[in-house]
């Protein structure tokens, strides 16, 4: 026997609001859904797409999907989605939007093509939800909250990647121990909100020295660590942590200047340590521990420099 208010839907008792039973249930899904055409161009939406965007509708209509996350995502995540679309394959992924206000949120999406009988490509469906607070959450995991750089747990966890790869190709690592000169007394004098933005500032300086793919992590205060990888031989390595080293001291000794305050100078004493090396273990903690070591080589020599470990 079949459900009365079921077939009561079926029949059409499904509201003044909504054309068919199907309409119904696009309508009230709790899913946040967009119909897009071949091109991509917004056919329909339903109401928890509404919602979740601050879009009223006649505004949507129209517009082409990446209108409203334009510039947010890296080219390369939004050409591999629609390669597989444009192949009829299903894609899901993490994209980053923006509501009808602005606010930047993090959408988890899943983009099927919709295929006729004989094959054709009619256009796709995207089923959209917030995981906003969910990658807040995964970033308070893994970034450190004032720089954005890895935390020591973040740092750790992919550097131990970074050696095993390594490892197996028979490549060379180095890391570089950072700590600044000078840091402490403009923290204790002048306060710890302007110690904050030395910090950020110094974070700002290490990104844009970096090589593309190198880590940088923050392990605390003003301790920082810089793993170079992909080396085919000791002495190119040696060659680059050597510029490395020498382009951030550089970058650190330029005035720091922040509004309100006379411009400061910072140092830099970095130490460095690399693998392999017949005396270390292939492991994180070698690499950390005598990179530290060659820190304070460094400190003790005059400071503003940096000192390759030597056992």
């Amino acid at each position: 026997m079949k459900n009365p208010s079921l077939e009561m839907l079926l029949n059409g008792n499904y509201g003044p609001e909504y054309s068919s039973y199907q309409d119904y249930i696009f309508q009230t899904n709790p899913e946040a859904i967009v119909v897009l055409d071949v091109l991509g161009n917004i056919v329909d939406c339903n109401k928890s797409y509404l919602n979740l965007s601050g879009w009223d509708k006649s505004k949507l209509i129209g517009q082409n999907i990446e209108f409203s996350r334009r510039g947010l995502n890296s080219p390369e995540v939004i050409s591999d989605m629609w390669e597989n679309l444009k192949r009829k394959q299903v894609w899901e992924g993490d994209l980053i939007n923006r509501t009808f206000d602005g606010k930047v949120f993090d959408e988890r999406t899943i983009v099927t093509p919709m295929i006729s009988g004989d094959g054709s490509l009619l256009g796709f469906y995207s089923v959209k939800k917030d995981i906003t607070e969910l990658k807040n959450l995964d970033r308070k995991a893994k970034f450190d909250d004032l720089t954005g750089l890895h935390n020591r747990f973040y740092f750790e966890y992919n550097f131990d990647k970074v050696l095993e790869k390594s490892e197996d190709l028979g490549e060379f690592v180095g890391l570089l121990f950072m700590d600044l000169d000078g840091f402490k007394m403009a923290n204790d004098t002048i306060g710890h909100s302007y110690g904050d933005k030395l910090l950020v500032e110094a974070a700002n300086r290490f990104k844009q020295t970096a090589r593309s793919g190198d880590l940088i992590g923050r392990f605390g205060g003003d301790e920082f660590v810089y793993c170079v990888s992909g080396f085919r031989t000791q002495q190119s390595l040696l060659n680059a942590c050597e510029i490395v080293s020498k382009r951030i001291i550089s970058s650190i000794n330029s005035p720091i200047n922040i509004e309100g305050f006379k411009p400061y100078n910072l140092g830099i004493s970095i130490g460095v340590s690399c693998l392999p090396n017949p005396k270390l273990d292939f492991c994180k903690e070698s690499l950390i521990e005598t990179a530290d070591h060659a820190m304070y080589q460094a400190k003790h020599s005059g400071k503003n420099n940096f000192k390759f470990y030597e056992s």
